[in-house]
């Protein structure tokens, strides 16, 4: 079980630090003990009741249609949300399974349901700066 916490932990770090751009640190550890904010893999997001929740799904390319679904029909009252992911960075044995490419397709048709693009060699930005950098751009096209 140790090891399984240390694997966890050493996976969900890049999201903590993401967190810690945005507010002070003693905050986050305040609000992680609240459960006011939890860090999850998706896999133990499944029956679970998200009530005005806010999610950020990482490495979205790599989570199935199926898992995908399972977050957004999610019980609960308002929910929100955020896909990061890298459609060149499929890890699934069917590149075709991945929730990311699926949306991707689909909810363009909807209207208030955008897509941002980081374009560029080697351009990485933290998901809470994108909105910020300067090679984002809004685009429902693909």
């Amino acid at each position: 079980m140790k090891a399984l916490a240390i694997s966890l932990t050493r996976n969900l770090r890049p999201l903590y630090d993401a967190l810690e751009d945005m507010m002070p640190a003693t905050g986050c550890r305040r609000r992680s003990r609240t459960a006011t904010i939890e860090i999850a893999p998706l896999a133990y997001m499944r029956g679970r009741t998200l009530s005005d929740a806010f999610v950020i799904l990482d490495e979205a390319q790599n989570a199935t249609g199926m898992a995908d679904e399972n977050v957004s029909d999610a019980p609960g009252g308002e929910l929100a949300r955020r896909d990061h992911g890298d459609k060149t960075q499929i890890d699934l044995a069917n590149r075709e399974d991945s929730g990311l490419l699926q949306v991707e397709r689909i909810l363009p048709r909807i209207e208030g349901i955008g897509f941002c693009y980081l374009r560029g060699r080697g351009r990485r930005a933290p998901p809470s700066g994108a909105r910020h950098h300067p090679g984002v751009r809004e685009d429902a096209q693909g």
